[in-house]
C-alpha cells in the first residue's frame, strides 16, 4: 500500500500518520492562543495530522539529500489502534490487555463462526 501510494503520487516518501482531531495552541509569549483559527468549519486542507513512526518509506537515492522535491511527502492514515505506541512499562501493560481483549474477541468470533469443511 505505501508503494502504491509512492508510485501513484510520484513522491520520494511515505510516512504514516493520523489525523488530530485536537484543539492545538501555541504559546504567544504571554498566553495561549489557538492555532486554527476556524473553531467550528474544518476542511479537508486545515486537517492536522501528526506521524505515528510505523511506515517509513524512502525511495533509494533520496534518503540523506537536501533537494526540494522531497518536500513533498506522501502519507498512510493508520486507526487509533494500529498507530499505538509503548514508550513507558505502562503503556506496555496497557497494550497487554489490549492484545488480551482482541485474542478472547478472535476465540468468541471462531467459536461461534459456522465452519464448512468439504
Amino acid at each position: 500500500m505505501a508503494s502504491n501510494t509512492m508510485d501513484i503520487f510520484k513522491i520520494d516518501r511515505v510516512i504514516s500518520v493520523k489525523e488530530e482531531n485536537k484543539k492545538f495552541y501555541r504559546h504567544s509569549g504571554k498566553s495561549l492562543v489557538p492555532i486554527d483559527s476556524h473553531f467550528f468549519l474544518k476542511q479537508e486542507k486545515d486537517q492536522i495530522f501528526s506521524e505515528t513512526g510505523g511506515i517509513y518509506l524512502v525511495k533509494r537515492g533520496t534518503m540523506f539529500k537536501d533537494k526540494e522535491i522531497d518536500k513533498k511527502i506522501g502519507h498512510i492514515n493508520i486507526d487509533t489502534l494500529g498507530s499505538y505506541n509503548i514508550d513507558s512499562d505502562y503503556e506496555w501493560e496497557i497494550a497487554e490487555v489490549i492484545a488480551r481483549s482482541i485474542s478472547w474477541i478472535l476465540l468468541i468470533y471462531l467459536a461461534n463462526k459456522p465452519w464448512q469443511v468439504g
